[in-house]
């Protein structure tokens, strides 16, 4: 069975001044003594969230409508307390549907599957995810099927309409005016400007013609997957105080005080793991810029895919390359001068226009001169208790800039922090040359995270064979832990931890895989290609200044690749070999590598 109940009127024609009266209403705590306009209000102020002293109603009182909207569109969910009666019947049902997002999600996946056909009319919406157990009784549904099925079903269905209240009573479906009410709910998506009506009166993203601002809300409401569940055992008032929490969170109370955009969900970022400024540094290759994008963003710092911004530094990189510059812009005979934002204030931009976590993302941090690059920006790398800069800059492009992009916030940048939601991660390795030293002003403003250089059980490809070696069997994991305990072994002032070799050095395109025959031609090309990456990184950088050491008797590095793709491991030094061998046979025994001793674990 499915029950539903929602509005006929959320005051769509004139939504932000309802929104702002209604709210204004419940701060004072002077409701409408007028029973109909008192209903009006009470009826915004749940499905809004406009409750006393809450975030949501803060925000609607200063006129940002906008954000309140977005709030529900994100997580305005059945089951609900509006009524007991219904959250007691939804609940009954096994209803967990958040509406709006799924409609979201189902048209963006069409999008992508087959554009003409991106579309959803009130029917579909109806039929397929209020009335289908696979969507509206699934916290996690399978949102392409679904889209998939009512693609095929499209002719079939054409021009069909939500059946009449009786009809669909009929079939256990009880939605007193279903039509009137999904069609209000529809409104609010039309609203945000983030979906509009076709001409056939169907529901369309129309990707193509998002604003930046109405994207970036979209992918906001795509990607939050969170839902509220009824606590067990607790009185009607407690629940209703849990979900209008639940509504309220995340929603950031917007001080019109200079820069102060702090709130209480982005106070709660200084409970993270991490410190706000990041830098994340090993030997090349041990996966740092993949442990951040896969493991650091999303599941300890919590930032979606959407709300990074990535740039790499280099040594003729700049401040003005950073933060941006004024750039001449060409209009037929006009000529205009116009701020091109960096890097950095994409990213401040972002993580003004929302409570997420944000991230800038630096590869290669020592690679520029990184405190020249920052500029001013140094100073803001300070952070008080609630990780917002400590200090501010004045920088008229980035105040003007933000002042222009984010208007509709009602904030005025007379100034520039970096505001709590703000992480800014940098990748470095340890061993490059030609670069930077950071200095210890500018190192004392970060956390500095190791990457272990350590073969991991799933590592996709530390059981392929070295291309020239694989008639001895010898493995990538057996040839990076020989050259690694060699390097220290060696005890030279040049060489050191940071020179060893990464576990993703190479890619598995390199190797050969176990059981795998291939031609000599490709014999031929995987033995060039490890030869130019591994043994060129050994005998220019690790080996620069003891060859000898290193190789059995090559006098170039030319004569070392082709005396590899003759003899194999039989280029390598009789001692360096040992240490070899020694992993193939602990490999063989079962174990895994030595301990520093040199005796098996």
């Amino acid at each position: 069975m499915y029950h539903y109940l929602f509005t006929n009127d959320l005051r769509i024609s004139k939504l932000d001044s309802s929104l702002q009266e209604a709210a204004n209403c419940f701060l004072s705590g002077s409701l409408p003594k007028d029973k109909s306009l008192n209903n009006n209000v009470n009826t915004l102020g749940f499905y809004f969230n406009l409750c006393a002293n809450g975030a949501c109603a803060k925000e609607a009182s200063n006129g940002h409508i906008r954000k309140v909207v977005l709030n529900f569109m994100k997580k305005f969910q059945f089951p609900n307390p509006r009524t007991k009666e219904s959250l007691d019947l939804a609940n009954s049902d096994g209803i967990i549907l958040a509406p709006v997002r799924v409609v979201f999600n189902v048209l963006y996946l069409m999008e992508n599957i087959d554009k003409q056909n991106a579309y959803l009319s009130d029917y579909e919406i109806a039929k397929y995810l209020f009335f289908n157990d696979e969507v509206s009784k699934k916290e996690n549904p399978d949102l392409l099927k679904v889209s998939q099925t009512i693609i095929s079903k499209r002719i079939e269905n054409n021009g069909k309409e939500i059946p009449e209240d009786s009809i669909l009573e009929a079939e256990n479906c009880y939605w007193a005016q279903c039509r009137r009410q999904i069609r209000e709910m529809v409104k609010v998506m039309t609203w945000s400007g983030c979906a509009e009506k076709d001409s056939n009166q169907c529901l369309r993203l129309n990707l193509d013609n998002l604003t930046r601002d109405n994207e970036a809300d979209l992918f906001e409401v795509l990607l939050y997957k969170n839902y509220w569940h009824q606590p067990s055992g607790t009185s009607l008032p407690e629940i209703e105080k849990s979900y209008q929490e639940y509504m309220d969170e995340n929603v950031s109370l917007t001080n019109n005080e200079e820069n102060s955009a702090s709130s209480s969900s982005q106070k709660e970022n200084k409970a993270s793991k991490y410190q706000h400024n990041l830098v994340v540094y090993g030997t090349p290759g041990c996966g740092k810029s993949y442990y951040v994008e896969n493991e650091l963003l999303p599941n300890q710092l919590f930032v979606s895919k959407t709300n990074f911004v990535r740039t790499t530094f280099f040594p003729d990189y700049t401040n003005v390359d950073f933060v941006g510059q004024v750039l001449p812009k060409v209009e037929g005979s006009n000529v205009t001068y116009v701020f091109n934002p960096g890097p950095f204030t994409l990213a401040l931009e972002k993580a003004r226009s929302t409570s997420a976590p944000v991230a800038l993302v630096i590869e290669e941090l020592n690679r520029g001169n990184a405190s020249s690059i920052f500029g001013d920006i140094f100073q803001l790398l300070d952070r008080d208790e609630n990780n917002e800069s400590r200090y501010e800059i004045t920088n008229p492009n980035i105040q003007d800039y933000l002042n222009k992009q984010l208007k509709n916030q009602g904030i005025a940048f007379n100034s520039v922090r970096i505001p709590s939601n703000l992480y800014i991660v940098a990748t470095m390795n340890t061993s490059d040359q030609n670069v930077y030293k950071l200095d210890n002003a500018f190192k004392r403003r970060w956390e500095f995270l190791k990457i272990r250089n350590s073969f991991a059980p799933n590592h996709e490809f530390k059981d392929y064979l070295i291309p020239g070696m694989e008639n001895n069997d010898i493995t990538w994991e057996d040839l990076v832990l020989a050259i690694n305990e060699y390097i220290l072994d060696q005890n030279d002032v040049f060489q050191g931890e940071d020179k060893q070799v990464g576990v993703y050095f190479i890619d598995e395109n390199s190797l050969v895989k176990k059981g795998v025959t291939i031609s000599s031609e490709e014999e031929s090309q995987k033995i060039r290609k490890f030869g130019d990456k591994v043994l060129e990184y050994l005998w220019d950088d690790v080996a620069k200044y003891n060859h000898e050491a290193w190789f059995s008797d090559a006098e170039s590095l030319d004569a070392l690749i082709d005396g590899y793709s003759r003899e194999g491991e039989g280029v390598f030094s009789k001692d360096f070999q040992e240490i070899l061998n020694k992993y193939k046979a602990n490999k063989k025994q079962g174990d895994k590598e030595p301990d520093e001793s040199g005796t098996n674990q």
